[in-house]
């Protein structure tokens, strides 16, 4: 399946997506925006990607993700992880979903972000897997990036278990305004081959 522009149709970004831990749905605002401010308030969360003191930014938070999804060409793509329970009640434990989309290099940049309850549990590996099989069903994607860190080990190690391998470092300068301390992130990429499925 190709895409006019190297960017996917509404299909691929209306898709539902499941697990064996989750369902991972698209994002709605009425349902899902308080949710994922409350997940990126929390210092457990956004420590790790180098905010030690999250702000509360829920305003700009609010305008980034209209903008993201009211966007033509941005290719960004924001999902809920949920816990599928035997009662088939849902849980929210998190988001996933895609930060970037490069049509012209055919790469896609993928985030995951887990809500500490479900710390631990594989939550975080498999709802990566799920997005990661999702993209590569699409063509024309020819690799897949996520970004982390060099001191968020936990990211690095999930990313290393799925295939992707360090492509290289960058320094991302500090943001005081988002109360990010700057470092150095560890750019890892995935191609289709080296795609280690979660048992």
């Amino acid at each position: 399946m190709t895409f006019d522009s190297n960017y996917p149709n509404d299909e691929f970004f209306c898709a539902v997506l499941s697990g064996k831990l989750l369902t991972l749905e698209p994002y709605s605002e009425d349902r899902d925006f308080y949710k994922i401010a409350d997940l990126l308030s929390d210092a457990r969360v956004t420590e790790p990607m180098g905010i030690p003191v999250p702000n509360p930014y829920i305003p700009q938070l609010n305008i980034a993700k209209k903008e993201r999804m009211e966007s033509s060409d941005s290719g960004d793509w924001t999902i809920f992880l949920n816990e599928n329970k035997e009662d088939e009640q849902k849980i929210f434990a998190g988001e996933t979903g895609i930060a970037n989309w490069n049509p012209e290099a055919r790469i896609v940049e993928i985030f995951t972000a887990i809500h500490p309850d479900f710390y631990g549990k594989g939550f975080g590996r498999e709802a990566t897997a799920i997005l990661i099989k999702h993209i590569f069903s699409h063509d024309p994607i020819v690799k897949i990036r996520t970004q982390a860190l060099e001191t968020n080990m936990a990211s690095i190690k999930m990313a290393l278990k799925l295939g992707f391998r360090e492509s290289g470092r960058r320094f991302v300068g500090p943001d005081p305004g988002r109360g990010f301390i700057g470092g150095i992130a560890v750019i890892m990429d995935l191609i289709s081959h080296n795609f280690i499925v979660p048992k």
